[in-house]
């Protein structure tokens, strides 16, 4: 069944059109201005999300929660640590829902910060899985 593609991988395939906008961090728990990257080709799993019990499907190939920060005059993204609570706030399993729904930046994936063009450098599944070049250098 070659050239036929269900719909959550269509939904996480890395062909773009638009540009995401990512904000430099603001510090410890800037949930809204984190984004996530995928390191690899889509690698899917299912499994249910606790909160509402709804089925949900993952791509286990996707760093979640990664910050964006200026490091030597370059942007980088960080990858946050994992955090496990005995309760999450509201204001968290928002986060969570949006980092779900959220477009993942894959490698070569053109961004825009600060209102200028860049293109992502994903390196691996690091501390910094990702930095961006300006978009000039490329041409």
């Amino acid at each position: 069944m070659s050239g036929i593609i269900n719909t959550d991988t269509k939904r996480l395939m890395i062909t773009k059109e638009q540009t995401q906008e990512l904000k430099v961090s603001q510090g410890y728990n800037d949930w809204q201005n984190e984004f996530k990257v995928r390191v690899g080709s889509p690698r899917l799993h299912k499994s249910v999300y606790k909160f509402t019990g709804e089925e949900r499907t993952y791509d286990r190939n996707c760093i979640w929660n990664v910050s964006l920060h200026l490091c030597d005059g370059k942007y980088v993204g960080i990858n946050a640590g994992a955090c496990i609570q005995s309760s999450y706030s509201e204001e968290w399993k928002k986060a969570n829902n949006r980092m779900y729904n959220l477009e993942p930046v894959a490698h070569g994936d053109k961004v825009t910060i600060n209102g200028k063009l860049y293109v992502a450098n994903v390196k691996g599944d690091y501390s910094d899985c990702i930095e961006f070049d300006t978009y000039e250098n490329f041409h």
